[in-house]
């Protein structure tokens, strides 16, 4: 099983598609990514908890401190 990734980021949801990126400076995919034999593309939303969990690939999404208030839509 790939270790838990927490990612820090500033929306109220977040795409997951269980590939490394750039952004996030993942160096390798955990087992299980690309499309469509593997990790779909997930949004998952961010709620009063501040955190979310990939049920893909256990990544650990974190909405920063600066992160802008939800809009309630």
């Amino acid at each position: 099983m790939a270790t838990e990734q927490r990612i820090e980021v500033k929306t109220s949801t977040v795409g997951c598609d269980g590939l490394p990126s750039p952004k996030r400076g993942l160096g390798s995919a955990p087992a299980g990514g690309g499309g469509a034999l593997g990790h779909p593309t997930v949004y998952l939303k961010i709620g009063d908890a501040g955190a979310v969990t990939c049920p893909y690939c256990s990544r650990h999404y974190v909405r920063g401190k600066d992160a802008p208030a939800e809009a309630g839509h």
